[in-house]
């Protein structure tokens, strides 16, 4: 199982964008991903142009599908991304 916390920071003016987009690939997601058993989207209460996304995948396949998949372009890449100021993320082991 592979797990991944992402850090985005939304430019400012782009937040409420940002929260759309992603919203609405959280239900693309759980719509088309069954390799993907969480994909929860968090707002900072202290730093609203915040965003924290915690993700867990069955395996590697599965997180390639999610990268490949023509909903992550669209959604992340082509309209989340270019709103961005900052993006990171962390590849976590699974442990329990």
């Amino acid at each position: 199982m592979i797990a991944l916390v992402v850090r985005l920071k939304a430019a400012a003016g782009n937040a409420e964008a940002v929260e759309a987009g992603l919203r609405k690939m959280t239900e693309l997601v759980h719509a088309h991903e069954p390799g993907c058993s969480a994909y929860v989207v968090h707002r900072a209460q202290d730093d609203r142009d915040l965003f924290v996304l915690y993700e867990r995948y069955d395996d590697e396949a599965s997180l390639e599908a999610h990268r490949d998949s023509d909903h992550f372009r669209e959604c992340i890449a082509e309209a989340v991304v270019p709103l961005l100021a900052e993006r990171s993320r962390e590849d976590l082991i699974v442990l329990t």
